[in-house]
């Protein structure tokens, strides 16, 4: 599997999107890209940075599933 890549975005002063761009995968003969987004109280971008690097190494070891999202038929 390749390296999950991301960025963050500004929402305010005290939120930042993380974005988390997932593996392709087709559906229905088309390629699609899908993302991942979660919203998180960092109050700098240097912070938002460091939990990005987190949830993607989060991600990486978990095969792209994010926790917070399994359900019970999927384990």
């Amino acid at each position: 599997m390749r390296q999950l890549t991301g960025h963050t975005e500004y929402v305010d002063s005290r939120h930042r999107l993380l974005v988390v761009n997932l593996p392709s995968v087709i559906v229905n003969g088309q390629r699609t890209y899908p993302r991942t987004t979660r919203t998180v109280e960092a109050r700098s971008d240097r912070a938002a940075d460091r939990m990005l690097h987190a949830w993607l190494t989060e991600l990486e070891q978990r095969r792209c599933i994010d926790p917070r999202k399994v359900v019970l038929g999927e384990v």
